[in-house]
Order: C-alpha cells, then sequence, then structure tokens
C-alpha cells in the first residue's frame, strides 16, 4: 500500500506539513539501550564513522519542499555532529522549520550560546533519568544550559525514560523479540504525508521506527521528496506492531482540523 499522500485532493484536505527528519551521525554514543535499538542501526547502517557534511544539507534541502519542517535528531544523538547547530542555522535561513531532539551530549560549552540563539520551531530535551537509560556526559554546565535553551526558545518540552515513560515498544519489535500486535496496522499519520528519515549518506527510509533499515525509499540526494513519497509503500508489517499508531476518529481529527 503507497501513501495516500500522493492523492493532490487528500494533500489540500489535510493542513499536515511535510517534513524531513535527519541522522547526522552514523552511530549515537548516548546509547539508551533499554528502549533503543541503536545497535541494530549502527551494524545495519555500516559505517559508523560517518557525518553528514554541510554540503551534503544543502543538497538534501534542495530537495525539500519550501515550507516543510526539518527535524535534526534520528537515529543518534544530532549534536555529536559539529557542525550541527550550523546546519540547523542554514536551514532556518532557507526557511525551514528547525525541531530540535537532543540530550545534549556533544555540545561544547562555549556554543551554548550559540545553540540559545536559534530561531528554533521547537525543542525536546531528553533529560538524565533516575534509572541511568540515557548515558549523559555529566557536564558540569549541564544544569545552566537547559536551563538557558528554556528561557530562550519558545517551544521546549521534554522527554525523561523515568518509571512513567510510555514506550512504543520499538525496543522489541526492532530486536525480533515478542511484542502486541493488531489484526490490522493501527493508523499512522504519515501514511498521509511521509516524514522520511535520512541518513548521512543522503539514503532515506520511511520511519524513524525503522532501525533496522528495511523499508528503503531512495537516496534524497538524487530524488526530490515526492519522487520518493509517490514511489514508497507503507510498512504494513512494522506499523502491525507500533504502538504509535492511533485511532481511525482520532485519524480523522488529525488530518481535517
Amino acid at each position: 500500500m503507497k501513501p495516500f499522500g500522493r492523492f493532490k485532493l487528500l494533500r489540500r484536505l489535510t493542513k499536515m506539513q511535510t517534513g524531513i527528519e535527519l541522522t547526522l551521525v552514523g552511530h549515537c554514543e548516548v546509547r539508551c539501550t533499554k528502549h533503543c535499538p541503536w545497535e541494530v542501526f549502527q551494524c545495519r547502517y555500516g559505517n559508523p564513522d560517518e557525518m553528514m557534511t554541510m554540503d551534503t544539507l544543502k543538497k538534501i534541502l534542495a530537495n525539500i519542499p519550501k515550507g516543510s519542517f526539518i527535524k535534526f535528531a534520528g537515529f543518534s544523538e544530532p549534536l555529536t555532529n559539529q557542525d550541527c547547530i550550523d546546519m540547523m542555522q542554514y536551514a532556518i535561513d532557507m526557511g525551514f522549520k528547525v525541531k530540535l531532539f537532543t540530550t545534549l551530549y556533544g555540545l561544547k560549552e562555549e556554543d551554548i550560546e550559540k545553540l540559545c540563539n536559534l530561531k528554533l520551531y521547537d525543542v525536546c530535551l531528553h533529560v538524565p533519568d533516575p534509572n541511568g537509560v540515557v548515558k549523559h556526559p555529566g557536564y558540569p554546565w549541564y544544569n545552566d544550559a537547559v536551563m538557558r535553551i528554556v528561557q530562550s526558545q519558545p517551544r521546549v518540552y521534554f522527554s525523561i525514560m523515568n518509571d512513567m515513560f510510555v514506550t512504543c515498544h520499538r525496543e522489541d519489535f526492532i530486536r525480533g523479540k515478542k511484542s502486541k500486535r493488531w489484526i490490522l496496522p493501527r493508523f499512522c499519520y504519515k501514511w498521509i504525508i511521509p516524514t522520511p528519515i535520512i541518513m548521512p549518506n543522503g539514503d532515506t527510509y520511511f520511519c524513524c521506527m525503522d532501525f533496522g533499515l528495511n523499508y528503503y525509499m531512495g537516496n534524497i540526494l538524487s530524488e526530490d521528496y515526492w519522487s520518493l513519497v509517490k514511489k514508497s509503500k507503507i510498512p504494513t508489517k512494522m506499523c502491525k506492531q507500533c504502538y504509535e499508531g492511533i485511532s481511525l476518529k482520532q485519524a480523522i481529527k488529525r488530518i481535517l482540523l
């Protein structure tokens, strides 16, 4: 089954935005192993030392619809790529809505001000938890950096893998462990307007849950966003196991409201 967003009429009806998610590094040093199958991605990608370059980012953005959101997150901590802040600034200057999901791992103290001065659309801070799931570097200036980001950015929310954390169980179905399955896949907003996840070399995959890199769409460096979407297929097998899906009633509201 192909994404419904290939139909222009449906795209006009929905208010959902086009967007992409970027993986800037071929490995992740944070390694939230309990809830994140980072090792599956690292093994399947096979280029752990590869970093997305500014030149690659510029080529990617040239193939993305104007006004899209660009999420700096992916399968690894974005700030471990030392060009991340400059990349976000470039995307903002090009008119994209830039989102950042980060633990702040890799951020240098001298770059805090530079990060705070960015006009980001929203920021998710993945903060330390009492169970030690996320391996934070323990910067002595970490608390100050968090407070400065909260004070400088208009939309900041938090993720914490404590006892209240609700997992989507990607750590189970990606690793091949038993996970709850629905007879039919629950509806996902990406069925309408996909948010492809892009690797450092431009390889593009349908979903941010696809740590196994099984649902390849093509390479965004050689084809534009809509060309990749039109020939892609919805990963229904994975959708049957993912808790990110929503009910049909919720889907109608998401699409039309």
